[in-house]
């Protein structure tokens, strides 16, 4: 772990996968692609809100696009920068000390480990626990997802229905959900021929 006191001014950005509350919340363990935690002596929510402002926008602005856009009112994924790419997903309540915000194009795949505690796979490689149900990840995700595709299509009047959390799906029994893009998949498949 990097500890460098001089990155105050420190701002999401496309390369960033996951920010993690340290030091009961004061701080953040900030995951990049490529390269190791960077200790970041700043709050995680002061972190999401200084970058929502530089891509002209407030965090309340964002929280209340994604309320309208899904239909839903807690734990709301959030677009920091829609031309870059950049969606986060919280795996609890944005309140919370410890609420540890994942980069939706970052993820490869969700690990169940114990009951509350998820091992996520970077598509760098780089794993990281956290302390949630594969469940709750696996549904916030989705939403996230759905809030990148509902902002793809808005229409008009800008309203969206209300979007569905996702639910496991019956009778599963491996606890390992790995995501791909068509262009991975198509890659792979070239591949193994």
């Amino acid at each position: 772990m990097e500890r460098n006191k001089s990155q105050k001014a420190f701002c999401i950005r496309p390369d960033t996968m996951l920010l993690k509350p340290v030091d009961f919340g004061n701080s953040t363990l900030v995951y990049e692609s490529s390269q190791e935690p960077a200790f970041i002596p700043e709050k995680t929510s002061t972190i999401v809100q200084k970058s929502c402002l530089r891509h002209a926008s407030t965090y309340d602005g964002r929280k209340k696009a994604s309320k309208q856009l899904l239909g839903i009112k807690s734990k709301l994924p959030l677009v920091i920068d829609h031309v870059e790419g950049i969606y986060l997903f919280p795996i609890a309540s944005h309140l919370k000390p410890d609420c540890v915000w994942i980069a939706l194009s970052h993820v490869k795949s969700l690990k169940k480990v114990e009951k509350k505690e998820t091992e996520v796979t970077f598509k760098d490689g780089q794993k990281v626990m956290v302390h949630a149900s594969i469940l709750v990840l696996f549904s916030q995700m989705h939403l996230a997802i759905e809030l990148r595709k509902r902002l793809k299509m808005i229409d008009h009047d800008g309203i969206g229905k209300k979007a569905e959390r996702k639910r496991w799906v019956n009778g599963q029994k491996k606890m390992i959900i790995t995501f791909s893009d068509r262009k991975e998949r198509e890659e792979e498949t070239n591949s193994k021929r």
